[in-house]
């Protein structure tokens, strides 16, 4: 079974997110900060990440440049914002 990392932190936006991962069947873990997701990436393998660029410690861009340079991430990302101008 595959699984997503998803990095969001907004409760709304990641509730919902995560509520459509369950509902297609879909595996996911959630990370609301790059802390953690940088943690959970060390942890455990997954077949995507999907982030929201701006996060409270770092960008989500940022966290893919150094999980790839840990050897964490060779897989897809898509990147995700609510904000209409970076």
């Amino acid at each position: 079974m595959q699984k997503i990392l998803l990095i969001e932190d907004d409760l709304i936006m990641g509730e919902s997110i995560c509520d459509r991962f369950a509902i297609e069947k879909i595996a996911f873990k959630w990370a609301t900060s790059a802390e953690e997701a940088f943690l959970f990436l060390s942890q455990q393998l997954f077949d995507c990440m999907v982030s929201d660029i701006r996060l409270p410690d770092m960008s989500g861009e940022d966290l893919y440049i150094k999980a790839q340079k840990a050897g964490l991430i060779n897989y897809p990302a898509i990147f995700i914002t609510g904000f209409g101008t970076q």
